[in-house]
């Protein structure tokens, strides 16, 4: 009986053991699949107030379910995380790169040889060993300007021989760009660029009383969600800095160009065309984007874009003739592209040799604020590389984020500036798209704000004002507005508002772009905001339909049809046809209009698209598209014979 007993405690013993091991595993693996999100605390602060929603026959009339809850629109809640998403929160390649050191992805260690700060160029010695045995005395290092010659798509210019230095270097203070090399006598051992920020004019005049510096930083394809989802380390930044979180800023279209082309200069696309841009080979140096208008109050300005070849005015486009801003990174990004660019996510360089794109892009946009923080300064800097293509690649530039922000403030800039944070648009491909959450989030993008801590007590009506709007419907051509605001502070004096506002509330129709500063009507809608009805989410009721009906078949083979129309002239492009129907939704819009949302699958090239049909004539079954056809997967080379960025989207190219 003892040994019986014996041997059953060895065994329950064992069991234990396995049992225990088998926790430890499984909790680790539950932890790799969030991987760097700080779960817990996203699970605790993000989703308080924000319930899950019935994606079947949803009816929102909980006051509790909007976002934005106004006469005139109501915009619905969705989940930052829960057991949907959670899955397509899961990323392997941000297990390869999720630090600043783009030279693990090449398996071997070899970091930056070459570093700068302020105007001293060095060798940064204890590196040297990954490149050479010898002493950094016995490298030959040579620098050579280079800078803008022409038109954007035309060369570069760099005259005179490359210049020569021993361990460091001071760059000469009329010198922008540099390229560097480094060989010995068995030939190069590296190459790099480096950007600096020169004087641009004999004399700076300092900030006034009725000014403060203008700081616009944005990510491509980042919407208010994902924002708090992948960034919770910048996210906490922010909170600290007292910023200002729109819920209800909705996009006005669907890709970047049409959607900050409101943004900088107040006009749509179609307007821009008329006005200043006439044809696609048109150079837009005459188009009155907004740093003109701060450029003849006496502001420096800055034009600061990563991945040149996705650039928002020469993808597809012309770009300018001249540097549009004082500041203009696009010659640099190029150079730098082009010859050391690597590790494409399919659209994205993320790697600059042996740096991310992103840092040597926020790096720079640093050095600039910090060399010009007592004169006045607008700048316009677009991050695309770690947003653009991944619905996760946000979380790898958190950190570098909490660090830009957080120095920003170290540095006093949060006292002399309006800084905004900001996406065009939420993430348009891949299967968050087939999700409720998705459709929200790829028309709700970020759009935050921060103010000097004295500019409420200054101005306290307009930041009232600021502060109300973010729970109303609001849009690019809103911000516009603002921006033309903050060239001139004393159009935000109380009583110059008050004056304002009265005469806003005395136009028979309301503008579809209302500077932030003055109140936004609570029974706005998308109409009268000019947002397309595609891209509109005040929303009064959604109801899926099944999909194993006639009335379904219809209805995909008629956006199939629309589709194929867009393309017809285009002999290069594949007449797509319908493989399956996705999904059919019937929304019905907070102004009572009723809608048709069709999701179809089409081959070849494996598109999935979507659009908004209504009925003309109900009895005779007669429908039309109301607004674009939009992609909601990626296409990548398959329309390399397409010319016109608008076509792109759906040219299956034979």
């Amino acid at each position: 009986m003892v040994r019986i007993t014996l041997i059953f405690l060895r065994k329950l013993k064992y069991i234990i053991i396995f049992i225990t091991c088998l926790s430890f595993y499984l909790s680790y693996k539950v932890v790799k699949k969030v991987h760097m999100l700080d779960f817990e605390r996203n699970l605790s602060v993000i989703q308080i107030g924000l319930p899950t929603l019935n994606m079947n026959m949803q009816n929102l009339n909980n006051d509790d379910s909007f976002l934005i809850n106004t006469t005139g629109c109501k915009i619905p809640r969705s989940d930052t995380i829960n057991d949907r998403i959670l899955p397509l929160m899961n990323n392997s390649l941000l297990d390869e790169i999720p630090q600043p050191y783009c030279h693990y992805v090449r398996k071997t260690y070899r970091p930056p040889l070459i570093a700068s700060q302020g105007n001293t160029l060095y060798i940064i010695h204890n590196y040297v060993k990954f490149y050479t045995k010898l002493k950094p005395s016995k490298i030959k290092c040579y620098y050579k300007p280079f800078w803008k010659a022409g038109p954007d798509n035309g060369k570069y210019k760099s005259l005179g021989k490359a210049v020569r230095f021993i361990n460091s270097t001071t760059i000469p203070s009329t010198v922008e760009f540099i390229s560097v090399r480094c060989k010995t006598k068995r030939g190069l051992i590296y190459r790099d660029f480096h950007a600096f920020v020169p004087q641009k004019q004999t004399t700076y005049i300092s900030l006034t009383s009725s000014q403060v510096n203008v700081l616009v930083f944005g990510m491509d394809a980042l919407s208010r969600v994902n924002f708090h989802r992948q960034m919770p380390l910048t996210e906490r930044v922010l909170e600290k800095l007292n910023f200002i979180e729109y819920l209800g800023y909705t996009k006005l279209a669907d890709n970047t160009f049409p959607n900050l082309i409101p943004l900088l200069s107040g006009y749509s696309v179609s307007e821009l065309r008329r006005k200043c841009w006439r044809y696609r080979t048109s150079h837009f140096d005459k188009c009155p984007f907004i740093w003109k208008k701060y450029k003849q109050h006496n502001y420096t300005t800055a034009f600061i874009e990563e991945q040149h070849h996705l650039s928002l005015f020469r993808f597809e486009r012309a770009g300018f003739m001249n540097s549009p801003t004082d500041y203009y990174y696009y010659t640099f990004d190029r150079a730098i592209s082009d010859a050391m660019g690597h590790t494409r996510m399919s659209a994205s360089d993320l790697c600059l040799g042996p740096r991310l794109s992103a840092q040597i892009l926020l790096d720079y946009s640093f050095n600039v604020i910090s060399a010009l923080k007592h004169t006045p300064l607008f700048s316009f800097i677009w991050e695309v590389s770690l947003s653009h293509d991944d619905l996760n690649l946000p979380r790898a530039s958190d950190t570098m984020h909490e660090k830009f922000f957080n120095s920003l403030n170290d540095l006093g800039v949060t006292e002399t500036s309006v800084i905004i944070f900001m996406g065009d648009h939420g993430m348009r491909h891949g299967k968050i798209l087939e999700l409720f959450e998705g459709y929200l989030e790829e028309r709700l993008p970020l759009f935050t704000a921060s103010f000097p801590s004295w500019f409420p007590g200054k101005y306290p009506l307009a930041y009232a004002n600021f502060v109300a709007n973010s729970r109303r419907l609001t849009t690019h051509f809103d911000a516009h507005e603002t921006l033309n605001d903050l060239v001139d502070l004393n159009y935000l004096e109380d009583d110059v508002i008050r004056r304002r506002t009265i005469q806003l509330n005395q136009l028979r129709k309301i503008p579809r772009g209302i500077s932030l500063f003055l109140p936004i009507p609570q029974d706005r809608t998308c109409e009268q905001a000019e947002i397309p009805y595609t891209y509109c989410t005040c929303m009064q009721t959604q109801d899926e339909t099944e999909l194993d009906t006639s009335f379904a078949l219809e209805v995909g083979e008629f956006l199939v049809y629309e589709v194929n129309q867009l393309i017809e002239k285009y002999d290069k492009c594949a007449k797509l046809e319908l493989q399956e129907v996705k999904k059919i939704q019937f929304i019905t819009m907070n102004d009572k209009r009723d809608f048709i949302q069709a999701t179809v699958h089409t081959e070849p090239g494996n598109g999935i698209f979507q659009a908004l049909i209504r009925y003309t004539d109900e009895a005779q079954s007669e429908m039309e598209i109301d607004g674009d056809i939009t992609r909601m997967s990626k296409y990548g080379n398959q329309s390399w014979c397409m010319n016109e960025p608008e076509m792109k989207l759906y040219c299956y190219c034979v």
